[in-house]
């Protein structure tokens, strides 16, 4: 592992200029001695961030982020502690040393990786420009030259053995590239007779490659570069390098599903759309975006589409995002419709774009039409869909609009039953006093720090829950000290961290205690899938206690506290109504 030596460290910051760091993603405007923006960590519309130019920190005073530009490389752009150092570095032209000069070979052959890449990328193309086919064929697709130079695009041509006749002496890494592919005692140009697009990472380096089949032959239309060091599919955008500025200054990113959707979207001045690279959309596509901009999922017209909506509804929910699903006339994809119809025609699609929890809930309702069994099981689906949003306000929303969608309450008396309607045993229904008192008196009061506890301990447990129950957790279920711990926890797993790091690292710092604490909970023999309802059904319960506290705060409020917030009648009767049933839900 790669060490960084302090004093290194210390020049690389002094040497940055931090607004420049954060202007990049973050509209910024001067307020005294320091700058102030929206957030890009949280949703909010009154600024709360603020830069501090002299100090080289940022900090908002809304969710608590803070930091220098390396802590905000690391959120923003999921980078590691080395390579954001080593990232400002180079923008800064700081010789960096490593202990015990220890600068790794790792580090250079990363770099000897990327120049291939770059060289690969020059051979691509100069094949285009030899081959009138490929270029025909772009020109089919109506793409001016600037487009075709603005995004890279190339050709490999039709021979197993181009690149390793250009590049004889990296064979080896072209392997671990992938852009040689070897079968047996074989070994051949994987892209063939494909145009080719370069992949970008965030800081625009080319980290691999994808090709569109020209041959016809091909049984795969479309191939990426295999995942590897320098290719994560699920961590990059394609074309966001391009897009950034745009998405910045607009507030919004049109996400799509292909390359040429992009390019086709850019030619006609949608600078703001990215595409996933066949895969789902994910947190780290997410955080890459950020939660100041509005996210449009801009879906072909077809039951592919509807599918690729509903598989990326829930992860959008649960991010504090703005996202909203556009669906275009069914058989046309971006692509095919930029070129029929105008920009201006798009925009309005994208004005009549359905907020994508409300999408999710409408196709789970309406697959669930059939009779009343399977209307009760899409309500309990869409309950723990619901609990699992980090964004107490979005949850309560949700929730209201599946209560007018169907007349049932998801959180409320009927949707789970309590023990005190019947024995536990038996099953048989007592009278409702006698019920109520004898529950009462056998009621053990719910331990809320235990929950709390319960719930970071399965997390510590399993790599399949981490990120699950910590998004669902968001920034405001937990108590202190285990907020912080799970906030802790969640940034060294951003950095890649496992389990076992995570473990160590805090328990050498001020959480070592609440992590000892949260440790010694037995969760005896896990069941991950049995274990997946436990967890739901105790988010679900601390997300109605802190509402029922919320509620009892703002009804029965000192004149005092409550000046500047009155309440009228009419929203009181509904809060007392809301509490009401919270209270039968939770037998308080």
């Amino acid at each position: 592992m790669r060490k960084i030596r302090p004093s290194s460290i210390e020049r690389v910051l002094a040497a940055t200029d931090i607004a420049a760091i954060i202007g990049a993603h973050v509209h910024l405007r001067k307020a005294g001695g320091r700058l102030k923006g929206l957030c890009p960590f949280h949703q909010e519309k009154t600024p709360s961030f603020s830069v501090d130019p002299e100090k080289r920190l940022y900090h908002c005073f809304g969710c608590q982020a803070g930091g220098n530009s390396v802590s905000f490389l690391m959120e923003k752009q999921g980078m590691g502690f080395v390579e954001a150092i080593e990232y400002l570095a180079e923008r800064s032209g700081v010789e960096l040393e490593y202990e015990s000069g220890a600068e790794p070979q790792v580090d250079n052959h990363r770099e000897h990786l990327l120049a291939l890449n770059r060289r690969v990328l020059l051979s691509f193309r100069n094949q285009l420009a030899k081959v009138s086919s490929a270029q025909q064929y772009l020109q089919s697709r109506h793409l001016t030259q600037r487009t075709i130079d603005d995004f890279g695009l190339g050709y490999a041509d039709g021979r197993e053995e181009s690149l390793q006749e250009l590049f004889e002496d990296s064979r080896d890494d072209l392997l671990e590239l992938g852009l040689l592919a070897q079968d047996q005692d074989r070994v051949y140009d994987r892209f063939r007779q494909r145009i080719m697009f370069p992949l970008w990472d965030v800081r625009g380096q080319v980290v691999g490659f994808a090709g569109r089949d020209l041959s016809g032959r091909s049984p795969a239309k479309y191939m990426n570069s295999p995942e590897s060091d320098l290719f994560d599919k699920k961590r990059l955008l394609y074309g966001y390098h391009l897009a950034r500025g745009a998405i910045r200054t607009r507030r919004r990113a049109f996400v799509v599903e292909g390359y040429f959707d992009v390019i086709r979207a850019h030619q006609c001045g949608l600078t703001e759309t990215v595409a996933i690279m066949g895969t789902s959309f994910s947190v780290h596509h997410a955080r890459l975006l950020g939660p100041q901009t509005a996210v449009y999922l801009v879906f072909d017209g077809d039951s592919a589409g509807f599918k690729a909506a509903l598989r990326s509804s829930e992860i959008l929910t649960q991010c504090d995002i703005i996202a909203r699903v556009v669906f275009l006339p069914e058989g046309e994809d971006p692509d095919s419709f930029l070129q029929r119809n105008t920009p201006e025609r798009f925009e309005e699609l994208v004005a009549s774009a359905r907020d994508i929890g409300e999408f999710l809930i409408d196709q789970r309702i309406n697959s669930g039409q059939g009779d009343v069994a399977s209307l009760a099981v899409a309500v309990k689906e869409l309950r723990e869909f619901i609990a699992r949003i980090p964004d107490s306000i979005k949850r309560q929303a949700y929730t209201n609009y599946l209560r007018e969608l169907t007349h049932i309450d998801p959180f409320g008396q009927g949707a789970k039953p309590s023990l005190r309607s019947g024995s536990p045993a038996t099953g048989i229904r007592r009278p409702g006093n006698v019920a109520r008192k004898n529950t009462r008196h056998h009621k053990k009061p719910i331990d809320k720090m235990y929950v709390e506890k319960y719930l970071l301990r399965v997390m510590f447990h399993s790599d399949d829950l981490f990120e699950e129950i910590s998004h669902a957790l968001g920034g405001d279920m937990l108590s202190s000290p285990f907020s912080e711990l799970k906030n802790h926890a969640t940034k060294l797993h951003l950095q890649d961290a496992d389990l076992d790091e995570i473990q160590k690292n805090l328990s050498q710092g001020a959480l070592g205690e609440a992590l000892e604490q949260v440790m010694q909970i037995d969760l005896g023999e896990v069941d991950i899938e049995q274990m997946r309802h436990e967890i739901n059904h105790k988010i679900e319960n601390l997300y109605l206690r802190k509402r029922h506290q919320a509620l009892k705060r703002r009804l029965f409020a000192s004149p005092a506290e409550a000046s500047g917030s009155d309440v009228s009648e009419p929203e009181r009767q509904q809060m007392l109504q809301e509490l009401m049933d919270i209270q039968r839900e939770l037998s308080l």
